[in-house]
């Protein structure tokens, strides 16, 4: 091989190894950027991430908006989104923290406050799936039956993903 071959090798072989350096410094500092920043955020879902999730897929953004604002009227100040239960369920925790630091640790008192825990979060359910159930009736025969071809495709879906196990013995 002649020297000018070698020579024209070796530059483009530096010119792709300093490319490749580049991109990959590139996605290293993407990488860097996004974790700095809290990592990836997850895809906006309006509430979906919370109780009903398969019924909030289901309903169109018009509809869940339309909803969301129906709870928050309903509930705001007393119950439920922003209201006095989304403030009260952090005091719970805080409560349970400091029952299972009692001393003497009292069994009782933190069965107790599991015990209000899950009331709390039985009531709320009841309250959402009323306000849902109720959403749903003032829906015309069109709308409602779209909601449930939506439905019926999330859960389909969702099976196809992960298919349902029969119960264990």
């Amino acid at each position: 091989m002649s020297e000018q071959n070698k020579t024209q090798m070796s530059w483009r072989l530096r010119t792709l190894l300093y490319t490749s350096l580049a991109v990959n410094l590139l996605v290293l500092g993407i990488g860097a950027g996004i974790l700095a920043q809290g990592g990836p955020k997850p895809e906006p879902n309006n509430g979906a991430e919370r109780g009903g999730t398969a019924y909030i897929r289901a309903l169109d953004p018009e509809q869940r908006d339309a909803l969301r604002k129906q709870l928050r009227n309903r509930f705001d100040g007393e119950q439920g989104i922003g209201g006095r239960q989304d403030r009260d369920r952090g005091q719970i925790y805080l409560d349970i923290v400091a029952a299972m630091k009692a001393d003497p640790f009292d069994r009782e008192a933190l069965i107790e406050i599991f015990d209000d825990q899950t009331d709390h979060n039985a009531e709320r359910i009841r309250r959402g799936q009323n306000e849902l159930r109720d959403f749903i009736l003032s829906m015309d025969d069109d709308a409602r039956i779209a909601f449930a071809d939506r439905l019926a495709a999330d859960i389909e879906a969702k099976s196809q993903r992960r298919p349902i196990e029969p119960p264990r013995d």
